[in-house]
């Protein structure tokens, strides 16, 4: 007789669900049968890989991959490297000159860094490559530039806000428009146009050797009398050509720089106002752009924008450091010969100008040494353009004159009573075009 246990135990493998029941059923009745390979009759004699057993493959020693210790976006919630991990960090500091430098004695100081004479006004040479050339014309389009530099500029960015001096509790909200820097990168845009402009209808080859550059680095370590002094800055434009511009002063004019005697600044050190830098190397070479198209070229122009609070003899002082760190980096890369007493056998000159606002400053660098241990024989020489009107256009509204200086109050201001100043775009186009072909 069949017991309730026997019929329990046939009706086992149906009591569990389905997916459970042929899992029982292999643990406990058995295994899976492996296939026999099945092979061809023409394919008999050749190698044929077992699936279930194939050969084993011999393992390559590839390199053990050590995952990064964090991603990049948390870097910020780890402490960071201390300054003197890094592997430059000296104890001894060297002065930096950077953006935010601002010389307290001007010119004078200045020029006892660069062991440089300074000569008020431009050079005839400069002046006369625009002479003979009618810019009448030409006013209504540098007009236009302004226009589209003050207002018609389609990208809105956020302005930093404005406080009245009489009155220091009546703070501006936020507003948005044409910040000044970015107002002077468009304006200077189109000069650059323009002026290749009118340099094309004279020769049309001259655009074929010179190529203007947007953001261009500077970095230049001088020794100045056993204390090492970098010169690090961003420049916005730089114009390069196959040939350096011509020799201003030779001669006797040259010889007669040796008897400039420098301010006496005691006890005030010249290098008051740099900063201290503990990361440097001395080894690096002197860098004007890493471009690779370059291909040689030299440095003749340097335009650069400033939007700060500077004086102007602070703003040509700062200027003429820039100068001198173009001019002393490009013959560093150039490798120019000297003489036994560290002069340069064929000076390099450099052409600058710096845009603050509505003002243009103009500077010329001729660099005639490349021995700063003392302040004796013959020093570099510097032009520079101390005309006060040199305001592109004259009547710049201000918060002081202004009920609620808002940025369209600004803007409207500037577009309906513009006063043009013309001299200063014959200035830059005499500067731009200089050492042209």
């Amino acid at each position: 007789m069949v017991t309730k246990i026997q019929i329990a135990g046939k009706l086992k493998f149906y009591s569990k669900p389905y997916g459970r029941q042929w899992k029982w059923r292999y643990q406990v009745h058995g295994h899976m049968i492996e296939p026999k390979i099945k092979i061809p009759k023409g394919l008999e004699n050749a190698k044929i890989i077992d699936p279930l057993h194939p050969e084993t493959i011999p393992k390559i020693d590839l390199p053990k991959w050590t995952p990064p210790r964090r991603h990049p976006l948390l870097e910020s919630f780890f402490p960071q490297l201390s300054i003197k991990d890094n592997p430059n960090y000296h104890e001894t500091p060297i002065k930096m000159f950077d953006n935010s430098t601002k010389f307290h004695a001007g010119i004078d100081q200045v020029c006892l860094l660069t062991k440089t004479q300074p000569v008020k006004g431009i050079p005839s040479i400069i002046t006369n490559s625009t002479h003979g050339q009618d810019l009448t014309s030409q006013d209504e389009m540098v007009k236009n530039y302004l226009k589209q530099s003050l207002a018609f500029n389609p990208t809105k960015q956020p302005c930093p806000s404005l406080k009245i001096p009489n009155d220091p509790k009546f703070v501006i909200g936020k507003q948005y428009g044409t910040p000044h820097k970015r107002q002077m990168f468009i304006l200077l845009n189109n000069l650059i146009r323009l002026s290749n402009t009118n340099l094309f209808k004279r020769n049309h080859t001259s655009l074929l050797t010179r190529e203007v550059l947007e953001n261009c680095d500077l970095e230049a370590i001088v020794n100045r009398g056993g204390e090492y002094i970098s010169i690090k800055r961003n420049v916005d434009f730089c114009l390069f050509s196959k040939t350096s511009l011509p020799t201003i002063v030779f001669g006797q004019d040259l010889e007669k720089t040796s008897a400039y005697e420098f301010i006496n600044m005691y006890p005030i050190f010249p290098t008051i106002d740099l900063k201290d830098q503990h990361i440097y190397n001395l080894e690096k070479n002197c860098l004007i752009d890493n471009r690779s198209d370059l291909n040689g070229k030299i440095v003749q122009t340097i335009i650069n924008i400033n939007d700060d609070d500077f004086t102007n003899e602070q703003d040509v002082s700062r200027l003429i450091m820039l100068l001198f760190g173009t001019a002393y980096a490009q013959a560093n890369m150039m490798k120019l010969p000297v003489n036994q007493d560290g002069l340069l056998l064929k000076p390099l000159v450099v052409n600058g100008i710096s845009v603050t606002n509505q003002r243009f400053n103009y500077a010329t660098f001729q660099l005639n040494t490349l021995n700063f241990k003392d302040n004796k024989g013959i020093k570099n020489i510097v032009f520079y353009d101390d005309q006060g009107q040199n305001e592109i256009y004259m009547n710049r509204p201000t918060v002081d004159n202004l009920p609620y200086p808002t940025q369209k109050n600004i803007q409207r201001l500037a577009l309906r009573n513009l006063q043009y100043n013309p001299e200063v775009f014959q200035k830059f186009l005499a500067y731009f075009s200089f050492g042209s072909k």
